[in-house]
């Protein structure tokens, strides 16, 4: 990496691609294997990489300059240059300590130790992202960077880019795509963002969800945004029979209002906390009236209720934020399965419960309505020990219905 001189006043450059020696690609990523080459014209200086996903490349790097090891707290965040394909999809950017917790992103384990950020792909142009800390999230079950109890800026020690997606949303494949990256440095500080204008100073909050059933009254378009795991991707089912693609129709002949539109984004295999770095991606550039948000069957094989907890408070924090206040979210709370999985995850549904009323926030509880039928009556609605079939999903839209007509007073 080009370092700056200790005590010089120059960027901290971390990689300056001027040589892509050092760079590997992870052969085994769950997502494929990703092509690393050299740009064809960089952004600075004579080099810089361009990666073909999806898939994942990365390099480790030796001690950073010092600096940044005397005075940490000094670093916002890190600034780079991309180039994208034009695409819709989103790159990714990753940053951790030694080892291969930092690299190796697979299902979400205790030793995964890097922050990811995610960036659009629409500008083929170069230009400069500046992204600070805050926006760096954690992989695992640790604080992040330059937070109290995480890693410092003078730890990184690893870079990697891309993800180790394979599906994309409800199990579509991920689509083949190329950017470009380009001398990733430190930065001292970051760019100004005007505030939103609104009427008053009060601080973001998420939207009522009484606001959503109104604009569903008066015809109003709404957009529902249904966001999960494979449950809601629609494994045990075929596109037309999840249940979020019921759940349109049905909203629409309730409330005679064919502006209703429902969409699924379902990522088999993803925890709550894989989906956080997702969410500019998903209400961002067009933000939802209502997202619906069911996890927990995965989150009960990677991490205890406790952490759950603290991912699903930091969703609904970071939602108003990304949306500026125009997005709703009804928790669904973690659906029993059959067998050894009738138990497992018991714990996480609590802990929507209890998130859910101590913000007052209306919520559906699937657990408690499938427990009430017991695990013999439910098992005709499962294709395995974990996912619902048609049926049950036929049967789970109405329930949608009853909470925007019968439960949308409680709550907000």
């Amino acid at each position: 990496s080009a370092l700056a001189d200790e005590g010089g006043n120059a960027p901290v450059v971390i990689e300056d691609f001027e040589s892509l020696d050092a760079w590997r690609v992870w052969p085994d990523a769950w997502g494929g294997k990703a092509e690393l080459a050299e740009a064809e014209a960089p952004a600075v200086g004579n080099a810089a990489v361009r990666i073909t996903a999806p898939g994942i490349i990365y390099r480790e790097l030796a001690a950073l300059d010092g600096r940044v090891a005397r005075e940490p707290q000094r670093y916002k965040g890190l600034a780079f240059h991309v180039r994208g394909d034009g695409s819709g999809l989103y790159g990714a950017l990753a940053i951790g300590p030694a080892g291969e917790g930092s690299w190796q992103h697979g299902f979400v384990s205790p030793r995964l130790t890097a922050c990811v950020a995610y960036f659009p792909l629409k500008d083929t142009n170069w230009h400069r992202v500046v992204i600070p800390w805050e926006q760096f999230l954690a992989e695992g079950q640790h604080p992040g960077i330059a937070r109290e109890g995480g890693f410092s800026p003078a730890d990184i020690r690893v870079i990697r880019i891309g993800h180790r997606w394979k599906y994309w949303r409800n199990y579509h494949a991920f689509p083949r795509h190329h950017y470009e990256i380009d001398h990733i440095e430190l930065v001292e500080s970051l760019p100004e963002t005007p505030e939103p204008e609104r009427d008053d100073d009060a601080p973001l909050a998420l939207r009522a969800l009484g606001d959503v059933l109104a604009k569903l009254r008066a015809g109003e378009q709404v957009r529902i945004l249904c966001v999960g795991d494979s449950i809601t991707a629609g494994a045990g089912t075929t596109a037309g029979q999840r249940y979020w693609d019921l759940l349109q129709p049905r909203l629409r002949q309730h409330f005679g209002n064919e502006q209703i539109v429902v969409e699924g984004w379902g990522i088999g295999g993803a925890t709550l906390l894989d989906m956080l770095p997702w969410m500019r991606w998903q209400m961002h550039i067009d933000p939802p009236d209502l997202v619906t948000l069911m996890f927990g069957t995965n989150d009960s094989n990677a991490y205890p209720p406790e952490f759950f907890g603290r991912c699903l408070e930091q969703y609904l924090d970071r939602t108003p934020a990304i949306t500026d206040g125009r997005t709703a979210v009804v928790p669904f709370t973690t659906i029993p399965g059959l067998k050894d999985w009738y138990g497992k995850t018991d714990a996480y549904a609590q802990v929507v419960r209890q998130v859910a009323q101590r913000r007052e926030l209306a919520y559906v509880d699937l657990n408690r309505e499938f427990k009430a039928r017991g695990e013999q009556a439910i098992e005709p609605r499962f294709a395995d020990g974990a996912h619902l079939n048609a049926p049950a999903h036929e049967a789970a839209a109405p329930t949608g219905v009853q909470l925007l007509t019968e439960r949308a007073g409680t709550g907000q």
